[in-house]
């Protein structure tokens, strides 16, 4: 038990979120550093976390100097920052089925936390860099999943490219929760990884984080729909970066598989190119739809159509393309397709024939003999080891790691010399 608890002569909380003792007992070890700063404070914040009882400890979190800096929300280039935030990472490491309001608040006290004054005038620039520059859930009242997210998950903002680590606590269907206690759609979950504001250099803040949240494609299949409304943007950029999270968050294809056609068809050429990415691991579903749309589509789309599929699949559509010469009325589309059917087919020049070809290389064989002064050498490299071990373990008896040291048997350098003549590890 941390000594700020003995002195209170016990819990002041219920535990009513239902937390494991061991996550209670880290959130705990967290908070204590604020001991120094409010001897009331850590045990107000527990029970506010817990239990839901006690809002006012926000404002006085907020009015709390150097909170911040001491909890490491606010990162003031400290030394003690790192050992302060680790039993935080247990903490979000061993945390398992906490309840959506429990995160709720715990996004509300970093918030606060991160807000309070700070010890010197340099770190006010660190304060209001720490986080996101701007509301990454589009609405300042969610400032505090922003928090909650980039405190999780350690996100680091000002670098590239940004960093962040996995938080198996949080994931889609948990942030979706806690948007709809908030009284928020929890389609904005959708809206934020893939229709960020993508003015500022570097991409969008939380992007690191989406790209690690579990959940993220499910959701996005789940609300399909905003998701195709985000395809038909009338910015391409954002068209263009919609697809490319999809890619990355390795979305399902195939309720968007129309959608994604007409993209690969459209007229921008950067929408084409990034669609074509995503879509090259899926070739097979695609080539049936894109022989109707070089069948259905508009002159451009039919045409662009017409190009990718040769690209792909080349002589093996040639009878497909030709007989579509016979159908098409657009001259523009004629000539497009008769410019890919008259590439001069390469010849095929037979092996033996070939005059840039390489001679086969031998056979290499599972194992490869060493000489006895290779072995010899080896031997002698592992006599120096052992010698070195008895020598580090006879001046540091009472070192625990040193009694771990055992030098190597003759046996053992014999299998490892008959080992690495067979090309093992």
């Amino acid at each position: 038990m941390l000594e700020w608890l003995k002195k209170l002569g016990g819990k002041p909380w219920q535990n009513k979120a239902g937390l494991e003792e061991k996550a209670v007992a880290l959130l705990a070890e967290d908070f204590g550093v604020l001991e120094p700063l409010n001897p009331d404070l850590p045990a107000e914040i527990l029970r506010f976390l817990l239990d839901g009882e006690g809002v006012e400890v926000l404002a006085r979190l907020k009015g709390t100097q150097t909170a911040g800096e001491t909890l490491g929300v606010v990162r003031s280039f400290s030394p003690k920052i790192k050992a302060h935030i680790e039993p935080r990472v247990r903490f979000f490491e061993c945390l398992r089925n906490a309840p959506p309001v429990f995160f709720i608040r715990l996004g509300r006290v970093y918030e606060a936390a991160a807000l309070a004054p700070v010890s010197h005038p340099i770190f006010q620039t660190v304060q209001r860099t720490s986080f996101l520059p701007e509301v990454g859930f589009g609405d300042p009242k969610l400032s505090w999943l922003d928090t909650l997210l980039v405190t999780a998950t350690g996100l680091v903002v000002h670098t590239y490219p940004r960093r962040c680590h996995v938080c198996p606590a949080l994931n889609a269907e948990l942030i979706e929760a806690m948007l709809d206690l908030e009284g928020f759609a929890k389609d904005r979950l959708v809206r934020a990884g893939f229709l960020p504001p993508l003015q500022r250099f570097g991409g969008p803040f939380l992007e690191p984080v989406f790209l690690v949240l579990k959940g993220l494609a499910e959701r996005a299949v789940r609300h399909q729909s905003v998701l195709l409304e985000i395809l038909d943007h009338p910015d391409f950029k954002q068209r263009v970066y919609a697809l490319e999270m999809m890619r990355k968050c390795a979305v399902p294809l195939e309720p968007f598989a129309a959608k994604l056609v007409e993209l690969v068809a459209s007229s921008s050429k950067l929408v084409r190119e990034q669609t074509e990415i995503l879509l090259v691991e899926a070739k097979p579903q695609f080539i049936p739809l894109l022989k109707e749309k070089i069948v259905t589509g508009e002159n451009d789309e039919r045409l662009a159509a017409a190009r990718l599929l040769w690209r792909w699949e080349g002589e093996s559509v040639r009878e497909f393309l030709e007989q579509r010469l016979g159908d098409e009325k657009s001259k523009k589309v004629v000539q497009g397709i008769q410019d890919l059917l008259h590439v001069p087919v390469q010849p095929v020049i037979p092996a033996a024939e070939d005059p840039l070809r390489l001679p086969d290389l031998p056979p290499i064989p599972a194992y490869l003999p060493l000489v006895a002064e290779t072995e010899k050498v080896w031997r002698e490299c592992f006599d120096h080891i052992n010698r070195g071990i008895v020598q580090v373990r006879t001046a540091n008896p009472k070192n625990n790691h040193a009694k771990d040291l055992e030098p190597l048997s003759a046996a053992a350098i014999k299998q490892s010399f008959d080992e690495l003549a067979g090309g093992k590890c």
